[in-house]
């Protein structure tokens, strides 16, 4: 109908019952619910009315449609002629769209389509690109009967200088004292000659820290004081040769502040777990666990990771009867792929046995 009320039309035609209608954000497609297959599901259909096409098949209820927004994307060059794009991962798309363009976000240059991709898909690689020039991306959910979201937001990169070798992947930044931190990381290029590794302390200015030679993937700061409890540090390696560096990260890895006051107890159905978070920017904890007090030889496993500003976990799992020792660590992932990770110290043992 009109926006004053006037002209209404009727859209289905079915003794079912179908409600809770869903414009797409582009006006052309509505996915409502109905319960004209025997019990609710989701539907779909042209603005029009017609060809209506059924996405759920679940014998449960399937309501409350929605079309869902991606995430902000990224996109980062990797190499002179690659560059990776990602985002967040929708729930219920059916696939995605992903278009791209010479140029930056604002370039008039017209967008393609490069390819479409599976649901659960969160990255694309763009090979066979120019040396030292500009790309741009977008993606769009895909959600069937010919239904796309809306596009993302523009996320641009600009590929290396020819020549220059690919950049390292899955860094990784590790506390491993008040004053030290361990870097490792792969070694994806076969043409470096030197690895530049860079700090960066809160938001400070990034600082060369050291250059170690070709092939080497580890490297120990030790001079990476207050770590624990006073200073985030972040790093960044690029591999180098006679034509250059890889392009610096714009999203890196830091690591938190360690947590602390770390306690269990038992309660009357399991062991209770709290602690103080010292981070603001971390991803979320790890807690470890062992069988056994704190001095047993058991071997440590994750039993859990809970999210960011966490303070308290119940271990549902813990077996009736059984010591357990306990520790944990703050962790940080980097938002865009590839990913890399920062870990804080891990906090002292705490041990409890499960009621």
């Amino acid at each position: 109908m009109n926006a004053d009320g006037s002209n209404p039309i009727r859209l289905t035609n079915n003794p079912a019952s179908d409600e809770s209608p869903v414009w797409s954000p582009d006006g052309k497609k509505i996915a409502f619910v109905s319960d004209r297959s025997g019990n609710p599901d989701v539907f779909v259909m042209n603005a029009s009315g017609s060809q209506v096409i059924r996405l759920t098949t679940d014998p449960a209820f399937d309501g409350q449609p929605s079309w869902q927004p991606i995430s902000i994307p990224h996109a980062r060059a990797v190499s002179p002629t690659a560059i990776l794009f990602s985002w967040g991962d929708n729930t219920g798309e059916m696939g995605y769209r992903i278009q791209g363009k010479q140029g930056n976000c604002s370039s008039s240059n017209p967008w393609e389509t490069l390819t479409d991709a599976a649901a659960n898909t969160t990255s694309f690689l763009n090979n066979h690109l120019l040396p030292a020039t500009a790309y741009s991306y977008r993606v769009s959910s895909y959600f069937g009967a010919g239904a796309f979201s809306s596009y993302s937001a523009c996320a641009s990169a600009t590929t290396g200088a020819a020549g220059t070798p690919h950049i390292p992947m899955g860094l990784r930044a590790v506390s491993q004292s008040a004053t030290q931190v361990g870097l490792s990381w792969h070694d994806a290029s076969d043409d470096e000659t030197a690895f530049n590794v860079y700090r960066r302390a809160d938001f400070g200015d990034w600082v060369l820290l050291d250059t170690v030679a070709e092939n080497v993937q580890s490297y120990n700061d030790a001079s990476a004081t207050g770590n624990n409890a006073a200073t985030s540090y972040h790093y960044d390696v690029r591999a180098c040769n006679v034509s250059g560096c890889s392009m610096p990260s714009s999203i890196t890895p830091l690591v938190p502040l360690r947590p602390i006051r770390l306690a269990a107890s038992a309660t009357a159905t399991n062991v209770h777990l709290t602690w103080k978070d010292k981070s603001s920017d971390e991803s979320g904890f790890e807690i470890w666990r062992k069988n056994g007090a704190c001095d047993s030889e058991s071997p440590w496993a994750i039993a859990q990771t809970v999210a960011a500003d966490s303070k308290a976990y119940d271990d549902l799992g813990a077996v009736p009867g059984t010591a357990y020792a306990y520790r944990l660590r703050a962790y940080y992932k980097t938002v865009a792929a590839p990913h890399s990770f920062g870990y804080s110290r891990f906090t002292g043992c705490v041990s409890a046995t499960a009621p």
